[in-house]
């Protein structure tokens, strides 16, 4: 399954695979190469896409 990672510096979208067992603490962008973190959330995934991991659903 694919995500729609939005990047909260360059606004950009990155298309993530959404991995089955375990959340994403940090992602970097592919557009502006800065490192995101979920700070509010369990995961980037969560935090900054429009699904939500697995893990999350659980």
């Amino acid at each position: 399954m694919k995500a729609n990672l939005k990047c909260p510096y360059c606004k950009e979208i990155d298309k993530v695979h959404i991995p089955k067992d375990i959340c994403l603490p940090f992602h970097k962008c592919s557009h502006c190469n800065k490192i995101i973190t979920a700070k509010k959330e369990c995961c980037v995934i969560c935090e900054f896409s429009d699904k939500k991991c697995p893990v999350y659903m659980q």
